[in-house]
């Protein structure tokens, strides 16, 4: 496949995947969300699926909009649009994997418990 052929919705679906993989391999743990004073504790499945399905209806609209209406879109904000959500996805990723490998090394202290959200 032709890189000029790759639609900026095909990223959003290959990142929906992407989650979704992720969510399933991980959906044994949970991760803790702080509001405040109220601590929300969500599993890594239902957070996957979640994000998930975000990204597939941002992908959903740009296909509605790129293929079915075929208007044209402003070329610098699609690519910022797509950039900060795709360079989100990565930092997000990378911070959870970070923490993951940090607290299973250290799991016999909690004093080095990195709390990611």
């Amino acid at each position: 496949m032709k890189l000029d052929k790759i639609k900026v919705y095909h990223y959003f679906w290959t990142i929906a995947i992407a989650i979704l993989i992720i969510g399933l391999s991980t959906q044994n743990k949970m991760t803790d969300v702080n509001f405040g004073d109220t601590y929300y504790v969500i599993s890594n499945l239902h957070a996957g699926i979640l994000f998930s399905v975000c990204y597939a209806l941002l992908g959903l609209g740009y296909w509605f909009v790129l293929g079915l209406l075929k208007k044209p879109m402003i070329k610098w904000m699609t690519i910022l649009h797509t950039g900060i959500l795709m360079l989100g996805f990565i930092f997000y990723w990378m911070v959870v994997f970070y923490a993951a490998l940090k607290t299973d090394n250290d799991s016999a202290s909690l004093q080095y418990y990195v709390l990611v959200n």
